[in-house]
């Protein structure tokens, strides 16, 4: 590979902003890159290509010092060692086939958040680490800055939240974050103190009320449901005023009014992602350290202390064995099932022998405390024929056990 040299940074997007025609072409751009948020999929990647080729003719395509480069407030968490690896093998063997996306950022001239190309950034750096040195900078375009940072944050939201790569656990943590920094939740002290003092599990915990009982409540209403899904085809003056229609209270309205502008159907929401919320620690760490497949993830949930008859403790190592299980045979849906069935059937069996022999020593335990000096004459011929019939079925039971 040839050695690359990085443009000056004083070159940058922001610095051709004088003309007239050129704060048109800014307006433009960024109208652009604000609608193909709202595609799906892969008209997205192609609106992406585009705006790529746009940006590269207006800007000009430079190369980025690594360093210069920082990651957006985006809603993936999870990059695994895996498609990092891959990721840095195909820069190394087929070079940088398109250029990341950055915007600056406001109040400095010399640093750029991604927008697009997150991934590549962390691949080359991960080159740069092993002694890779021409991977020190990225070959890039520069988007139009937004008006504000919450406006550059709610933008790659968007974004990222529609990609298909993007696993569930991610998106509805994103989801939620987006929610509580914009809605007022207006959590009462009850509220907080069953959250254990704790005002951000308090908010997610309101939150997953508010959104069960809106998907039960459109559920329940299909002419309502299918007036919301319209308006995720509707602008954001459409929405709010459609919105007023609907007989809901303020916080309602306002959290619908956030998933309809993230594009997000709330009964799909409700489904699909929020059981992810749920998840023990553990079950979440193993998501996003050890490549457990959500849905898998979700499956082994069911392995709780409490079903097991085990304590956390125990109930967490035996989960952490079965993820690494699933992982390491790459076990289908439909097999991770198969598998918690069967660990349930087989400990719930145990579960009553252990639950037979506590209850045959308590039995015990009450006889041999039982002081028949006590007892009226009465009392103690209803005991000895209940013992002479139990002794009976004993006599029986050891007989025929006897080869």
């Amino acid at each position: 590979m040839t050695r690359r040299t990085a443009f000056s940074l004083k070159s940058t997007f922001s610095d051709a902003t004088a003309t007239l025609q050129q704060q048109q072409e800014l307006k433009r751009l960024r109208a652009e890159i604000e609608k193909l948020r709202t595609e799906k999929s892969q008209q997205r990647e192609t609106a992406l290509a585009t705006v790529r080729e746009e940006l590269k003719n207006y800007s000009g395509e430079q190369l980025i010092p690594l360093e210069a480069m920082r990651p957006s407030r985006q809603a993936r968490q999870t990059i695994t060692k895996s498609a990092l690896y891959k990721r840095a093998e195909s820069l190394k063997k087929q070079g940088q086939l398109n250029p990341i996306i950055l915007v600056p950022v406001i109040g400095s001239e010399r640093i750029f958040e991604i927008e697009d190309g997150e991934l590549r950034w962390r691949a080359a750096q991960h080159l740069l680490e092993q002694g890779y040195r021409d991977w020190n900078a990225l070959k890039a375009v520069i988007a139009p800055p937004p008006l504000d940072a919450a406006e550059l944050h709610k933008r790659s939201l968007i974004h990222h939240l529609h990609r298909e790569d993007l696993n569930p656990l991610d998106r509805i943590e994103a989801i939620i974050s987006q929610i509580c920094s914009t809605v007022d939740l207006n959590l009462s002290p009850a509220e907080i103190k069953e959250s254990g003092g704790d005002k951000r599990q308090a908010a997610e915990l309101k939150l997953r009320k508010i959104i069960r009982n809106l998907d039960y409540r459109l559920k329940k209403n299909p002419p309502e449901r299918a007036k919301l899904l319209q308006l995720l085809e509707v602008s954001c003056e459409e929405q709010r005023l459609s919105l007023e229609e609907f007989e809901l209270n303020h916080e309602q309205l306002q959290i619908l009014s956030v998933l309809l502008e993230l594009q997000l159907n709330v009964c799909s929401l409700a489904a699909n992602d929020l059981p992810m919320l749920t998840l023990p620690t553990d079950l979440k760490r193993a998501i996003r350290t050890s490549e457990l497949p959500c849905r898998q993830a979700l499956v082994l949930a069911k392995l709780s202390g409490e079903k097991l008859g085990y304590s956390e403790t125990e109930a967490v190592q035996l989960r952490q064995q079965i993820a690494e299980q699933v992982v390491a045979e790459a076990l289908s849906l439909k097999n991770t099932r198969k598998l918690v069935e069967q660990i349930l059937s087989e400990r719930g069996a145990n579960q009553d022998l252990r639950s037979r022999k506590t209850k045959l020593a308590e039995v015990e335990a009450v006889l041999s405390r039982m002081s028949l000096k006590e007892l009226k004459e009465v009392e103690l011929k209803s005991l000895r024929g209940t013992l002479v019939e139990k002794l009976h079925e004993i006599e029986q039971l050891l007989s025929n056990s006897t080869p």
